[in-house]
Order: C-alpha cells, then structure tokens, then sequence
C-alpha cells in the first residue's frame, strides 16, 4: 500500500491516534482487513479525490481512528518524498467492484489486475468532484473467500484554515491555531518540519495530534529545535476516519479521510 505525500503525516502519526486490536482467529489465516485512504486535492477553487481501498487477510492490525485522539507532540523525522510501504503479505477480494457515494454522486472503484498489492481505484478518470466534509458511504459487493458484502459510511474531513505561527516572544508557547474547530470525530495532525546543521532540506520534524477545537500549544522542550532552525515551515491536516467491524465473518473496514491545507501562494 502506497501512502502518498498529503497522507504521509497521518501514517506517521498513526501511534498516536490508533487503538491497537489485535484479534485473535482460529488458525493462522486471520481476518479480512480493508485499508483505504481518501485525500483532498486542490482544483482551482474546487476539489477532487481518488480514493483506493486495498483488502488483505492479517492476524493482527493496529488501526487508526480519529475518535479518541488526544494532544501530543514529538520529534521524528522528516521527507518530502512521499512514503512507500510494504505490499501487504496475503490481498484478498472483495467482490468485482466497490460503489463509493460522495454526497449525491456515485462511483465506481475496480481492482488493479497489476501488481504485488493490488487496490481498488478509479478507473480512466482524474479523479471525483466532491466538497470536503461530504458525507461517504461505501458498499462492497463482497466475496465469500474474501471481504464480505458489507456497507459503511461517515463523513469526509472539513476543510479549514491554519493561521500564520506566530514567533512566541519570551515566556511564550509555539502555539498552531486555525478555523473553523472540526468538533466531535476529527483530530488535526501538524507538521512543524525544520532543517538541521547538517541538512539542506527539511529533514526533522515536530509532529503534533491535537484535538480539533482550533488550536493548541506545542510543548517548551519540543519547540526549541524548530524555533532555532532557520529554514522551517509548519503543514496540516484535519482527519476524520472510518472504523467498523463486521461480525461474521470477523472483519475489518478502515478509511481515513483527510483534508490538507495548502496556503494560498505569494501574490
């Protein structure tokens, strides 16, 4: 599974904001997982997105949900190159298609016929018109040796604003702040990225979960390493995820949905 550049942040982050279930089966072929991630993109004043939607039998899982987040903030590092993971060991069917419904308007996502981690994607198009903080519903056709017939839905991450970091003065905390608050079920994830001595790019970060009630202060021993660099930048995401379990047969559905905040450019 290939996690791109808008959607790199929440996987590192992600243990932070995961409840880890580990779920026990008989035998050691394990449960039916869907994984599936859905970003916004900027398209002039609108916006597109290209979902995809990978399913895989594991033993154990950690997932990640935006429920039950809390404020932290620690170092680690940073690139711009967007992050590869491995293909999962064992993918499995879900049916011969997946209908995702945006709002009023739906599509279709097939199967890759290609590769060692095939995922369900959009076929010949650039991408589904929608309006961040739509509601979503998927529905799997399902397959009996796979992913079983099941529908899930939820909403699409809102967008927002981050304000321009203020320099704190002395006695004063980093603070990010931006609006309008997600409330109840999403969690913000930023990115205070700076370069060290020994780097010409951005390589480390600061990397914050907060509750989204639009703002919050990173912590004096966490702030100074970004507050001395002279090349940095901050980024940020809102996040709202879907995490449901189907009874019989025990299996797994986990989407998150994201929404990037992209400055406007320079005049």
């Amino acid at each position: 599974m290939k996690i791109t550049k808008p959607l790199a942040l929440a996987a590192l982050l992600a243990t932070t904001v995961t409840a880890a279930c580990n779920f026990p089966t008989p035998g050691a072929s394990g449960n039916p997982v869907g994984l599936g991630t859905l970003t916004s993109t900027a398209a002039g004043a609108a916006y597109t997105t290209s979902p995809s939607i990978g399913f895989y039998r594991l033993s154990g899982a950690a997932f990640l949900t935006s429920v039950a987040v809390i404020d932290t903030c620690f170092q680690a590092p940073y690139s711009d190159t967007p992050v590869a993971t491995p293909p999962f060991q064992t993918p499995v069917t879900a049916g011969p298609f997946i209908e995702i419904r945006l709002g009023s308007r739906s599509d279709t996502l097939r199967r890759s016929t290609t590769g060692n981690d095939p995922e369900y994607t959009l076929v010949g198009s650039s991408g589904i018109p929608y309006t961040p903080g739509d509601s979503i519903v998927i529905n799997v056709a399902g397959d009996p040796s796979g992913f079983p017939t099941s529908s899930f839905s939820g909403r699409t991450a809102e967008p927002f604003v981050l304000d321009d970091v203020v320099i704190p003065g002395p006695g004063a905390q980093l603070v990010a702040s931006w609006n309008p608050p997600g409330g109840v079920g999403a969690a913000m994830l930023v990115s205070f990225q700076y370069s060290t001595a020994a780097s010409s790019t951005l390589d480390r970060q600061i990397a914050c979960t907060f509750v989204d009630d639009g703002g919050n202060a990173v912590p004096d021993n966490e702030a100074s390493l970004w507050l001395g660099a002279t090349n940095r930048r901050v980024q940020a995401q809102r996040v709202r995820t879907i995490f449901e379990e189907v009874p019989i047969p025990r299996s797994f559905m986990n989407l998150v949905t994201a929404f990037t905040y992209v400055p406007p450019a320079s005049p």
